[in-house]
């Protein structure tokens, strides 16, 4: 990763957690919402990972978007294809991207993954 630090990156799992906690801990949000972001009305949880999502530069915002696919994995992506997703991440930006991170309810698990595949 050149723009997005590590410790942005432990920053934005732990806003996660506090939005989405292990099933174990309780839902934060109630399954009746189709999503976190969706509404008008946003918990201070909620609020919080937005706005630091939403602060980071085009560059940092491009690598959290890829570190969020690298971790999802859902083609088989592997540390090799880091540049890749960058590239993808940074053709894909648009407005509402920093909403599309911040509502994965997953999103936690996804960036511990991107990282430990990075080696991070």
């Amino acid at each position: 990763m050149d723009d997005l630090d590590p410790t942005q990156v432990h920053e934005i799992i732990a806003l996660a957690q506090a939005c989405y906690p292990p099933p174990q801990q309780g839902a934060a949000v109630s399954s009746a919402e189709p999503g976190a972001f969706s509404g008008l009305e946003r918990r201070p949880e909620e609020r919080r990972l937005f706005e630091y999502i939403s602060a980071l530069n085009e560059n940092s915002l491009a690598e959290l978007y890829a570190l969020m696919l690298l971790g999802r994995g859902d083609g088989g992506e592997k540390a090799a294809d880091w540049d890749t997703l960058v590239s993808l991440a940074r053709d894909r930006q648009d407005p509402m991207v920093a909403h599309y991170i911040a509502d994965k309810a997953p999103l936690a698990s996804y960036l511990r993954d991107g990282l430990r595949k990075l080696g991070a």
